[in-house]
């Protein structure tokens, strides 16, 4: 039997010329079915899928009769209407589940591929580390699109089934994009800074408590800003250093809500884009040394 010094053997099967990346994410999947964590988090967002569903049909029922009473109440009050904030509320409250799974499972990624040494072996194989970024970016963005997209997709059919007329399928097109649009916005910052930490820091515990640091200097910074602004309004675009402020502002706008702080558009984007591709450099720049080092 051959040996093969410092490294494992070559890959010599028949190579996968398109979508080798599913290769990584598969993997990760099959890594998270095994905690019980994982499954809790489902739990909890089906727990509030179900609520919201409950929501729509009482409002559906209420609005079968729009000139009844209970009709004009729900109109008057506010109370169980489906619209544009029951969308964007719903998104924001999801946001929290999004990021307890994003971080669950993006914190060890790389670090424990690299301590396993499963890089050296997925490197062995046809994978590029264009594959291995593109997977593992994929897996939490699959995990994103899981609590996000899916149950709004759910609401909309619930409420087209109770309510099938052209207005409900109207309205239901017209709060696609923007869902879709703000489910990115927190998808795609949360998953690259912590996908960089993980590719930086030797264990998976301590890139979860470094992004949860950052997560909490956040704040921190919004908690200044907002004792700026009190004294002087022409810094509310101090806003922007807050991302969590940027992504909120940003998805007051795509669902047309009431703007909580006097942030421009062109501040909040920025702010983004910066924190997104500062992680995202710094985590293609380490995963590329991993394959330059095998």
């Amino acid at each position: 039997m051959p040996v093969y010094r410092q490294t494992y053997r070559a890959y010599e099967e028949d190579t996968r010329h398109h979508f080798r990346w599913s290769i990584v994410t598969a993997q990760d999947f099959r890594v998270l079915l095994k905690f019980r964590f994982f499954y809790l988090i489902l739990i909890l967002a089906a727990l509030h899928l179900f609520l919201r569903i409950l929501q729509v049909m009482s409002y559906s029922i209420a609005m079968q009769d729009p000139s009844g009473l209970l009709a004009g109440l729900v109109r008057q009050m506010g109370i169980l209407t489906v619209d544009d904030a029951f969308y964007f509320q719903f998104l924001r409250l999801q946001g929290l589940l999004a990021l307890l799974t994003i971080l669950f499972a993006g914190s060890g990624a790389i670090c424990n591929d690299v301590r396993n040494n499963l890089v050296e072996l997925l490197f062995a194989k046809p994978l590029s580390w264009k594959d291995y970024v593109l997977g593992k970016f994929m897996t939490l963005a699959g995990l994103g699109f899981l609590l996000f997209m899916v149950p709004v997709v759910l609401l909309m059919l619930v409420h087209g089934f109770m309510i099938p007329e052209w207005e409900t399928f109207r309205e239901s097109v017209s709060w696609i994009l923007p869902s879709m649009a703000f489910s990115l916005l927190h998808i795609i910052p949360i998953s690259l800074v912590t996908l960089a930490a993980s590719a930086l820091l030797p264990q998976q515990s301590y890139a979860g408590a470094c992004v949860v640091a950052l997560i909490v200097l956040n704040r921190v910074v919004h908690g200044m800003v907002s004792v700026l602004v009190y004294t002087d309004r022409a810094m509310s675009g101090y806003y922007a250093f807050s991302v969590s402020t940027s992504i909120n502002h940003l998805g007051e706008r795509l669902f047309n809500q009431p703007l909580e702080h006097e942030l421009g558009l062109a501040h909040a984007v920025v702010s983004v884009l910066v924190v997104s591709v500062v992680a995202g450099v710094v985590y293609v720049w380490r995963v590329r040394r991993c394959e330059i080092m095998q």
